[in-house]
């Protein structure tokens, strides 16, 4: 039977194996963007899942898992996978099956788990974790059916269906062929499947500690596992006066031996503070605050292999905080809906404060989480919202979102902007005095009339729609669709303003990031000369992963 200790194992498990894979999931990324986090945002999804339910009951901790994924969700990865884990939790909690799920009812589990992360989707797509999530379902169903099904068999089925799918993937999207990868949302989906598998079938984990053998006690096993993660997210809350160092750096580690790991904590605690080492078998979870985090990676790459580094600016988050305080007493003392914006980069925030919004901020690897939406509203009581997502990635996160809050009786309407240019014409035609839905209408006439574009270093070498791309080399992109590949960014951006404008416009929005002044005088000037009567606007923004963002309406 598949009882609440192991779906708690299966949990922590799958959270571990996510946090080993998350950055071999982010590369399968099709585009060679530097913005791909699908492995990140299904980890960050499931890690925070499992720190948020660890202080539950024990009667109510799968449902407070279950609760917790959906608030942590991050990204549409994020949100499908939480939808998936809450639908596979939604049948095994049935009063029905106090004491477990067998064969039958995890069957069952599956289907509900694929059905509700469909639902989440508006526009399912074959090829992507869905499928994969639809093809376990119906294979778990099937062999559910067969006499004397065990619930190995049926998990076995599943997973089998689920790889088999995956495998799949490049021939359902043009995308993934052309890139040569597998789906990426599927990928992370069959190593969550894989953790359920080797925990039914009573096997060891890959982050188990050899000292608890090839049946470690599932209670013990992921109160160590949940242990060690509450360990390596300890430190200092950033808040709006923290004074640290400015990096927080996180990595796994594969100490080379057991004295590395006692060199590397010394050596970090020289770099900085809130330094946490935290082995876990035969890898080690790193955590600290340093000013040089290139020093920091290089102290741990003499300590063994290290992989899932992530880099987070605490300075910059503590900007955002004190940004937002500002924002709220400003948004207190203003009449119509609130508009709260997803959005990444200093100069964007500002721009959206400027223009009245809320803003949660949201960059790649650090998506905005339905929580942290939740949360940001919650502080507003009794006003209607308007929430931008501003990035096709969030737009699943900023849905379930509204569904928590209209949940809770908040009027609440999504505007699909999918990129910053978007929402900035959006917050042009905002009229406050209008009724929400009207409001709401409004922008989202205006995201349908907006044409983006942008400009970003290739991360790595990729075949791409308009020909191969090495690393380095500069992508024009139109629409979330790659059609420019070339070295010189003024080229570049002259070549995707003129197809831009060749449908017509009127206002051009330019939100520049690490693109040279000369570049970006050069790309004004042609349009000066080219297209003499539309007007141009011209902003820093600072967001992570495009050297320039283009809006024509």
């Amino acid at each position: 039977m598949l009882d609440r200790h192991a779906l708690r194992l299966w949990a922590v498990r799958s959270r571990a194996a996510l946090a080993e894979r998350r950055e071999e999931i982010d590369a399968l990324n099709v585009f060679p963007v530097p913005d791909g986090d699908t492995g990140t945002n299904m980890f960050l999804t499931l890690d925070s899942a499992v720190e948020r339910s660890v202080a539950a009951e024990p009667e109510e901790e799968l449902t407070a898992f279950a609760r917790a994924a959906v608030l942590g969700a991050r990204g549409n990865s994020g949100v499908i996978v939480s939808q998936l884990v809450r639908g596979l939790l939604d049948v095994v909690e049935r009063p029905a099956h106090d004491g477990g799920a067998d064969a039958g009812v995890v069957a069952q589990a599956f289907r509900r788990a694929s059905d509700l992360a469909y639902a989440c989707v508006g526009d399912p797509a074959e090829g992507t974790i869905l499928t994969v999530a639809r093809s376990a379902a119906e294979a778990a169903e099937a062999r559910a059916r067969q006499a004397q099904a065990s619930l190995s068999a049926v998990v076995d089925a599943a997973v089998a269906a689920a790889r088999a799918a995956l495998d799949r993937t490049p021939t359902q999207l043009a995308a993934l062929r052309t890139a040569g990868v597998v789906d990426a949302g599927a990928s992370g989906l069959v190593t969550v499947l894989d953790a359920l598998k080797r925990v039914v079938d009573g096997g060891g984990s890959d982050v188990d500690d050899p000292r608890d053998g090839d049946q470690a006690d599932p209670v013990a096993e992921a109160d160590r596992l949940a242990a060690l993660a509450r360990e390596a997210h300890d430190g200092p809350e950033v808040g709006e006066d923290y004074r640290g160092p400015q990096h927080e750096v996180m990595l796994v580690l594969h100490p080379s031996t057991t004295s590395a790991v006692d060199h590397l904590r010394s050596a970090l605690g020289a770099l900085g503070d809130s330094v946490v080492v935290a082995v876990d078998g035969d890898l080690a979870r790193v955590h600290v605050h340093a000013d040089d985090p290139d020093a920091v990676l290089r102290a741990a790459d003499q300590a063994g292999a290290v992989s899932g580094v992530t880099v987070t600016d605490l300075h910059a988050q503590a900007a955002t905080v004190r940004e937002s305080r500002e924002a709220t007493g400003a948004l207190a003392a203003q009449d119509g809906p609130l508009v709260v914006v997803c959005t990444d980069g200093r100069g964007l925030r500002e721009l959206f404060v400027d223009e009245g919004a809320l803003v949660v901020p949201s960059s790649p690897g650090a998506r905005a989480s339905v929580g942290a939406i939740v949360d940001v509203v919650e502080h507003h009581p009794d006003r209607p919202v308007l929430l931008l997502p501003n990035d096709p990635d969030v737009l699943l996160t900023a849905t379930s979102a509204a569904d928590e809050l209209t949940t809770a009786g908040r009027e609440v309407h999504v505007v699909p902007s999918r990129s910053d240019v978007a929402g900035l014409a959006c917050l042009a035609v905002l009229d406050r005095s209008a009724p929400a839905h009207e409001a709401a209408e409004a922008m989202r006439t205006a995201v349908e009339e907006v044409r983006s574009g942008a400009i970003a270093r290739a991360a790595r070498d990729a075949s791409t729609a308009a020909g191969p791309c090495r690393a380095g080399d500069l992508l024009g992109i139109v629409e979330g669709d790659i059609v420019l590949v070339g070295q010189s960014a003024a080229a570049v951006g002259t070549e995707l303003l003129d197809r831009l404008l060749e449908q017509g416009g009127e206002l051009v929005t330019l939100v520049t990031a690490g693109l040279p002044d000369a570049d970006v005088a050069a790309v004004r000037e042609h349009l000066t000369r080219r297209w003499p009567d539309v007007e141009v606007g011209v902003h820093r923004g600072g967001q992570a992963a495009y050297l320039l963002m283009v809006g024509v309406e």
